[in-house]
């Protein structure tokens, strides 16, 4: 009830956000002053909007030069490459999924510096505002620039000067793409299916880790240190990244789904494998943690909804302009449905989806109480800064290991049965005079 109530009558003075888990606490951003926060949104929608304009200049650059025929343009001993090797050319056509891909690497890296600059306190918030942007960013950039032919300025000059031109070249050149796009993301989901489930990178950063920093005890070798992770302590999964590729495969498959059918056998295919894959390292390789309460799941719905509405728009540009009138007709109240749903959907339930109903509140509070006073001490310290919430002695990293010492001379010196009772004290510290009182007076058995 808190979350939407309104608690100042001055705007900005006071509110009111859902609290975090205590493991999802984005600890940079607490504290921020609201000027700050105001300056920051505004700084991660300019940069974002600017980085998506001046990304199409590498990527359409990328796209034309890595045809098979603009590289023989290009680089005119490739031509008799090929003659001598036809295989070649199957070979410098995956040049350009290939480079898609590494490009897109990077978008991540400024993007969520983008996204950190709005002030989320929340990790998982940050990743649905990656999200958002991740998958803005693969419609626009992989898949409208890489199908637009031409130069991206002038077609986008053209759209201004006349809006209506926009469905016909979405209508002619869209249809045609859809070889292109099967390959995209045919390389994109069995290198990353590979990459994946072999763990190339977590394993050459573990051999790197094993043998730099800290690694004279147990602990410290499981340690990650200065971001170098070693296998026992595996980065999270990310989500952000992942999802918003998906965006692409659901806006391939909304659009070349009735253009080109075979389309969907292809993507189903690559769905198959993505399902088992990351289903298999979910379980085994990562971290169950963070919850993000279905944040992405709110963006993604989102975003699918518009994907289906520019589908349906370049359907019906496409069947205008293969003279088709009653096909085109038949495509209207489809599209005036669509509009419609999404207006409806709007409206609130996006709202309940980010909000507790007060019914189901009202309903948990009512079972709490059934079985008696609420014990709320399992909160009790966890939202205070990881550096304060030790109050343990500090021990240095390699205590254990004249603890081990010590413990050779305890095996020495006393029985077998003694020595078990001793060895199996793992969480407790021996301390110098009980280390004093088994290694110095060693006792004799009859």
């Amino acid at each position: 009830a808190a979350l939407q109530q309104i608690h100042h009558e001055v705007p900005f003075v006071m509110e009111v956000a859902e609290a975090p888990q205590p493991d999802d606490i984005y600890w940079t951003n607490v504290g921020r002053h609201h000027k700050t926060l105001q300056l920051g949104k505004l700084a991660s929608i300019a940069l974002t909007t600017l980085l998506c304009l001046f990304w199409t200049i590498p990527i359409a650059f990328i796209v034309t030069l890595t045809e098979v025929e603009s590289l023989k343009k290009t680089l005119p001993f490739l031509e008799k490459w090929v003659e001598a090797f036809p295989a070649l050319e199957a070979v410098l056509a995956q040049l350009a999924p290939l480079a898609l891909i590494a490009i897109k690497e990077l978008l991540p890296i400024f993007l969520g510096a983008f996204s950190a600059l709005e002030g989320p306190v929340s990790s998982s918030v940050l990743e649905a505002s990656l999200f958002y942007k991740l998958a803005i960013f693969e419609i626009v950039q992989t898949f409208f620039v890489s199908a637009i032919s031409g130069s991206i300025t002038s077609e986008i000059t053209n759209i201004i000067n006349n809006p209506g031109s926009a469905v016909t070249l979405l209508a002619t050149s869209i249809p045609g793409q859809s070889s292109y796009f099967m390959q995209i993301l045919f390389v994109q989901t069995f290198l990353g299916q590979g990459l994946e489930l072999l763990r190339i990178s977590p394993l050459a950063i573990a051999w790197v880790r094993s043998w730099v920093g800290p690694n004279l005890t147990e602990k410290e070798k499981n340690t990650t240190w200065l971001g170098i992770r070693p296998l026992a302590d595996p980065l999270e999964f990310e989500f952000a990244d992942i999802v918003s590729n998906g965006m692409l495969y659901f806006m391939v498959v909304f659009v070349y789904g009735t253009m080109a059918p075979l389309t969907n056998w292809f993507l189903a295919f690559c769905f198959i494998i993505m399902i088992s894959g990351y289903r298999h390292q979910l379980v085994f390789n990562y971290p169950p943690y963070p919850d993000s309460g279905g944040q992405l799941w709110i963006s993604f719905f989102s975003i699918a909804q518009t994907c289906v509405l520019i589908a349906e728009i370049t359907l019906v540009g496409f069947l205008a302009l293969k003279n088709a009138p009653i096909a085109t007709a038949l495509m209207v109240p489809l599209l005036i449905i669509t509009v419609l749903f999404n207006f409806y959907i709007r409206q609130r339930h996006f709202l309940v989806a980010s909000r507790l109903p007060s019914r189901a509140a009202l309903k948990r509070d009512l079972q709490n109480q059934k079985m008696g006073p609420m014990n709320m001490s399992f909160v009790k310290g966890k939202y205070t800064q990881p550096a304060l919430q030790s109050t343990e002695e500090v021990f240095p990293e390699n205590f254990g290991v004249a603890r081990e010492m010590a413990q050779q001379q305890i095996a020495f010196m006393t029985p077998p049965g003694s020595e078990a009772d001793i060895l199996d004290m793992k969480d407790d510290i021996l301390t110098e005079d009980l280390l004093a009182s088994y290694t110095t007076q060693p006792k004799s058995y009859a």
